[in-house]
Parts: C-alpha cells; sequence; structure tokens
C-alpha cells in the first residue's frame, strides 16, 4: 500500500498546475467538505489495497483501483490548492488518516457493517467529484 500512496503522492507533484485550472472552472465550488473527502480517499486506499491483496471480504466493494486512484488524486489535489499541502507530506499525511479509520473501525461493535456503511457515503461522494485533469 505504501507504493500506491507514494505513486499517488509523486502524481500530484506533477498535477498541481492543473488544480488552478480546475478550480477557475467554478469545480471547487460544488465539492463536498474536504476532511470528509480525506476520509474517504484513505478508506479507498486501504480497501483497494486489501482488494489488491485479495483480503476475503474486500470484493464486496466494486473494484477500487481505477476510481479510488482517481478519487485519491483528486482529493490531493484539493490538499495542495485549499490547505498548501507540500506534496511531499501526502504521504505521511495519508498513512495517519488510515490509522485513524482502522482504529476507528477497531472499536466498533461490528466493524464489517461500519465499513460497508462509511463507504457507501463515500461512493456517492465519489459520484460527485470530478476526476482529476489527464496528466
Amino acid at each position: 500500500m505504501n507504493r500506491t500512496l507514494l505513486a499517488a503522492a509523486a502524481a500530484l507533484a506533477f498535477l498541481n498546475p492543473l488544480s488552478a485550472m480546475a478550480q477557475s472552472q467554478g469545480q471547487a465550488a460544488a465539492l463536498p467538505d474536504l476532511d470528509a473527502q480525506v476520509r474517504c480517499a484513505a478508506l479507498f486506499a486501504l480497501i483497494a489495497a486489501e482488494q489488491k491483496s485479495k483480503v476475503p471480504g474486500a470484493d464486496r466493494f466494486p473494484p477500487l483501483n481505477e476510481l479510488g486512484r482517481n478519487f485519491f488524486v483528486a482529493t490531493g489535489l484539493r490538499l495542495i490548492e485549499e490547505r498548501k499541502m507540500p506534496p511531499e507530506q501526502m504521504q505521511s499525511f495519508y498513512m495517519a488518516q488510515i490509522a485513524v479509520i482502522r482504529s476507528d473501525h477497531g472499536k466498533a461493535a461490528d466493524p464489517a457493517r461500519v465499513v460497508d456503511a462509511e463507504m457507501v457515503g463515500c461512493l456517492k461522494m465519489a459520484e460527485s467529484v470530478p476526476p482529476p485533469p489527464p496528466a
């Protein structure tokens, strides 16, 4: 998973100028809360890694390799643009978010049910976030 996150962070470094273009086209106004989007991006990365590793039960969600990657990059672009986060901080930032998610889910009486409910909201959110511009 670290390689996936690192690759996404590297991609973000090249896409920063495209973020300004997207914002100037009015796309930023309709975007969801950034903290919620970050949590969903981290959850997608976690589930995508589980799907890649063929963790039992991870296949109950749609494949997240492309959707998750696009959402992850779009979220990273917002972090760079709106919070001025340097791309080199992305990997540690997302790893911390994943740790929070694991902790939150680990405290639940029924972790799978919590993940399922959260994924419903995140998949719906992914429909409202435009994909990043092509590199």
